[in-house]
């Protein structure tokens, strides 16, 4: 599990911080425990308390916190660094009263809290709306799509590329959501495309800048099958990657030394001269083009677009102080 932070390199601003999250957080997770233990029948909260049920132990709100506790060890404690919630209360951030939608199992306060469009880059471009959907099940009785492995609850479907959802944590509070089908700059997306051919480039956003990453790409993938020929320019170039990424560099050469061996092999098995071609290297260059420009990112007029599904929260317009705790 990643860590939000770590204790040892906190700022002042989070060390000054630190009592009020630690409180906060106790409260909220000792409501988070009561609530869990609520929602169970009494055959399971005998199965918890590991003894005969008894509801005036409920009454004694301490002592039960004490025995949940125990129960639900895997729950991140005050302090955690694994913890999301602290780790915003540790920033001066108040928390939500029902916890947010989830992101690939990780709490996504931007979904309620950010009104700016959000792209949804796991979601299939491909097809329609209908594709994604997911009808009711035994575990969740309403038709839902998966955003980042979370559920999400479909109201109505607009068009082909579009349709109305809710989160069922939030519904009740009237969070209503866009989901769209769009077609984005690439310079305006939270996709981006690295440029390793210029260090001085923040991003590649146009096709002829990816020409010259796709020329970059070639030209470095048969330099290394060169070198991997010759031990000496071999050892020469490990020694280069090892000062410069320590033992990832040696472990990054190594690698780039097997797939040259295997490109070897397979030449010479084809009968073929190792020295590569030049009908050989302008296919691995379109082969890389082509992975580049997919079913999601192409090239319109000489400036590339994503195409990606997008979230934008409708209602509310904008948040008040009642979903703080």
């Amino acid at each position: 599990m990643p860590k939000f932070f770590r204790k040892d390199t906190l700022t002042k601003a989070q060390l000054d911080n630190w009592d009020y999250a630690i409180e906060q957080y106790n409260k909220i997770y000792e409501n988070n425990l009561l609530e869990q233990y609520n929602r169970m029948t009494i055959k399971d909260k005998k199965q918890i308390l590991d003894k005969e049920y008894d509801i005036s132990l409920e009454e004694n709100k301490d002592e039960l916190i004490k025995i949940l506790t125990k129960k639900f060890i895997y729950l991140a404690q005050p302090g955690d660094e694994k913890s999301a919630l602290f780790f915003r209360l540790l920033n001066g951030k108040r928390a939500l009263i029902k916890p947010p939608p989830l992101s690939f199992s990780y709490p996504c306060y931007e979904f309620i809290e950010q009104l700016e469009p959000i792209e949804i880059g796991t979601l299939n471009t491909k097809g329609s709306v209908y594709s994604l959907i997911n009808k009711h099940t035994d575990y969740i009785n309403y038709n839902y799509i998966l955003i980042d492995q979370g559920a999400w609850k479909v109201l109505e479907v607009k068009s082909e590329n579009s349709m109305l959802i809710t989160h069922q944590n939030w519904e009740d509070l009237g969070f209503l959501w866009n989901l769209s089908l769009k077609e984005i700059e690439l310079a305006k997306s939270s996709t981006r495309l690295i440029a390793h051919h210029d260090a001085n480039l923040d991003r590649i956003t146009k096709y002829d800048e990816l020409l010259k990453e796709v020329d970059y790409h070639t030209d470095t993938y048969f330099k290394k099958i060169l070198i991997s020929l010759n031990e000496d320019r071999f050892q020469s170039y490990k020694n280069d990657l090892i000062k410069k990424y320590d033992k990832i560099g040696s472990m990054m050469a190594e690698q780039d030394k097997l797939q040259s061996e295997q490109y070897i092999q397979k030449k010479l098995e084809q009968k073929l001269p190792i020295e590569p071609t030049e009908l050989e290297i302008d296919n691995y260059r379109k082969m890389i083009l082509n992975n580049y420009l997919n079913d999601s990112i192409f090239n319109k007029d000489g400036v590339l677009y994503i195409k990606t599904w997008v979230l934008n929260r409708l209602q509310p317009k904008t948040l008040n102080k009642n979903i703080y705790i």
